[in-house]
């Protein structure tokens, strides 16, 4: 799975919202899409999986005890989650046109 290297301070929270500690960003990173895993792995781990959400395909196929490689991802590989992040996104589109 491509990933990028961390560079915000990154926090965990108490579950009342309050700084539990500053995690380490020299071991963290941020795990991008596409991800590539053989067909037959990939659908086994569809098929095995008991949650309708899921954070992405890698973290269904380590569930199932197989290996995930992690490689250099690309900074412009940028992910769209939010509406704002997809509106961003098509303004700079707009401008580059």
């Amino acid at each position: 799975m491509p990933a990028l290297e961390v560079h915000d301070s990154i926090v965990e929270l108490d579950a009342r919202a309050r700084l539990r500690r500053y995690l380490p960003r020299e071991r963290l990173r941020a795990v991008q899409t596409p991800q590539a895993f053989r067909r037959d792995i990939l659908e086994a781990a569809f098929g095995r999986s008991r949650r309708s959400h899921y954070t992405d395909d890698a973290s269904l196929v380590r569930r199932l005890g197989h290996p995930v490689a992690v490689v250099e991802g690309e900074p412009q590989n940028e992910k769209l989650t939010t509406p704002e992040q997809l509106r961003a996104a098509l303004r700079r589109l707009d401008r580059a046109t």
